[in-house]
């Protein structure tokens, strides 16, 4: 049995053995991976900017972000809702605005002063620099929006299988309020867990908060 590349790797990077009482959570996990690929993929241009338009107004209602001095946000893959559009509103004006940036088996964010200051890096992601001045303090943090290819009403995430999220969500402050964005059609009714599978307070959507 050959293993996917979809599925996610273990504390140190390897994938588990088939063999292994987590094989059938990894495999379930994947096939879920698949049908929200399919989902999104199935999305035309029209729709995946109205949907789009639609979440971010959601977003702007939340009090979190409203309120939240110090944020940090995500650089979305073209499938994924754009929540770059929360710059050209107005809605980051009062705020510090930090980015993810994969390093190794870890992530890490930086602040940045603008989306002009992302570069294109591995996966088709955007990054701050790797001379970013200022590193963010994940303690410090007030609010972190998380993509996904798929949650459930109990904040559950799905995603794309390398764990990054979830080793880093795992040193937030106690106070940061995690929200998990997403089209409605990738909500699910339940997710399976692993023990490191962080939740989120809130998950945003086209249609609503859950």
């Amino acid at each position: 049995m050959s293993v996917s590349a979809d599925l996610p790797p273990l504390s140190d990077g390897s994938p588990p053995s088939a063999s292994s009482p987590a094989w059938a959570l990894y495999e379930q996990k994947n096939a879920l991976r698949t049908a929200a690929r399919e989902k999104l993929a199935a999305l035309d241009p029209v729709q995946h900017r109205e949907r789009s338009r639609q979440l971010v107004a959601r977003l702007r209602e939340l009090p979190s972000l409203r309120q939240a001095r110090r944020a940090l946000l995500f650089a979305p893959l073209p499938t994924e809702p754009d929540i770059d559009r929360l710059w050209s509103l107005g809605a980051l004006a009062d705020k510090q605005c930090a980015y993810p940036r994969v390093e190794g088996m870890a992530m890490r964010g930086y602040y940045v002063h603008g989306l002009g200051e992302l570069e294109p890096t591995r996966w088709g992601l955007r990054e701050p620099p790797m001379l970013a001045a200022r590193e963010a303090d994940l303690a410090d943090l007030n609010v972190i929006l998380v993509p996904g290819l798929a949650f459930d009403a109990r904040g559950a995430r799905l995603g794309r299988g390398g764990g990054f999220y979830d080793r880093f969500l795992a040193d937030r402050g106690k106070r940061t309020i995690v929200i998990g964005c997403c089209f409605a059609l990738q909500r699910v009714e339940k997710l399976p867990l692993a023990p490191h599978d962080v939740l989120m307070d809130y998950v945003c959507t086209d249609e609503g908060i859950l």
